[in-house]
């Protein structure tokens, strides 16, 4: 049996799907995993300044509360 010519459009066609979709596949990985570091620079900055903003307080408090000698 010959191949004709809409066995071979076809296969083609099979190649080129698969191709795109290991494309989305690598594209939503990256999408997803962007995601997770944004959300952990994300808390890292709001821990850092959480952090900074406890030291400032604590550091200043004791002398605002203090009573003029």
């Amino acid at each position: 049996m010959e191949p004709t010519s809409t066995s071979f459009l076809i296969i083609d066609q099979i190649k080129q799907y698969l191709e795109i979709k290991i494309r989305l596949l690598k594209y939503e990985g990256i999408d997803k995993a962007s995601g997770i570091i944004a959300e952990l620079i994300t808390d890292l900055i709001v821990v850092v300044l959480v952090l900074l903003a406890f030291l400032f307080f604590y550091r200043y408090a004791g002398v605002v509360g203090r009573a003029p000698p």
